[in-house]
């Protein structure tokens, strides 16, 4: 086994923002004949979408994963990550190559101050396999804090490429995210969440992204969400959110849909049998 170790500071890692505080739905009611659609609200529908695009992260950024390192021809670290081997020294990591197939590194980070958060804490372990192409991305109990606020993520997500296709197959499991703010402790919440998603870069200057994930907060009925393959959600250079796509979600017997416009942050929410409303995400940083 041959080791090397350096310093680098992890671009991958997604931008964190204050954003995990999921609410309740609800729908009217009437006779068999006339009940109407029972609705997710649309703070929650907005919600919802905020935890999807946290936990997934800024696809289209330069050094996000999985993106950056599929679609770079050849195999071996990521380039962002080489490229910054050099830099500020936090985190720290180490590379492992068990066999000539795979490549391992385990990112340390020591309080390191990234992006939104004034520091971050705990590893990621990432395994990468040759042939067939394959990566394997762990958090483990990875925290970052920022003022009176602190996330914490744990769990794994797989990336399998398709170069031919020009895809990538994305699954998570067993991930959770919790959010606690000391100056605004109604808002504290924990999710599990959990996806098997398609990340396509076959068009030139895009990332598209169909499938379906799932959200569980707090012991709450789950939120299934599914992204149709002919309305993917579309990100493009200049912008850490979608522009284009729309994702359904269900909760039970409720529902609603959130769907991305231009300009860069800009939702439209759409609750079942509800009026339709623009919500405009916090500012790309």
């Amino acid at each position: 086994m041959t080791t090397l170790r350096a310093r680098s500071s992890l671009t991958a890692l997604s931008g964190l923002s204050a954003l995990l505080v999921l609410g309740c739905g609800g729908g009217g009611q009437g006779s068999p004949a006339s009940t109407a659609p029972k609705a997710i609200a649309s703070a929650e529908t907005l919600r919802l979408t905020e935890s999807f695009l946290q936990v997934e992260g800024r696809q289209s950024q330069p050094g996000s994963m999985p993106f950056t390192a599929l679609a770079q021809p050849g195999s071996g670290l990521p380039a962002a990550a080489a490229a910054a081997a050099a830099a500020e020294g936090c985190p720290t990591f180490v590379i492992e190559y068990p066999d000539p197939n795979t490549m391992k590194v385990t990112f340390e980070f020591a309080g390191c101050p990234k992006e939104v958060a004034a520091a971050i804490t705990g590893r990621i372990l990432l395994t990468i396999t040759l042939f067939p192409s394959t990566w394997t991305v762990v958090y483990d109990d990875l925290t970052a804090v920022s003022g009176t606020q602190r996330w914490q993520m744990a769990g794994t997500k797989g990336v399998a490429k398709d170069a031919v296709k020009k895809e990538s197959r994305i699954q998570t499991q067993n991930f959770t995210v919790s959010y606690t703010d000391s100056a605004n402790p109604s808002g504290n919440r924990s999710f599990a969440y959990g996806s098997d998603l398609t990340g396509s870069w076959a068009a030139a200057g895009e990332y598209r992204v169909w499938g379906t994930y799932t959200l569980t907060a707090n012991g709450e009925a789950p939120v299934t969400a599914t992204i149709a393959k002919d309305q993917p959600l579309v990100f493009t250079a200049g912008c850490c959110y979608p522009t284009a796509g729309s994702i359904h979600f269900t909760k039970g017997e409720a529902s609603a849909d959130a769907t991305f416009q231009a300009p860069c942050g800009t939702v439209k929410v759409q609750p079942a049998g509800g009026a339709a409303e623009t919500r405009t995400l916090a500012a790309c940083r």
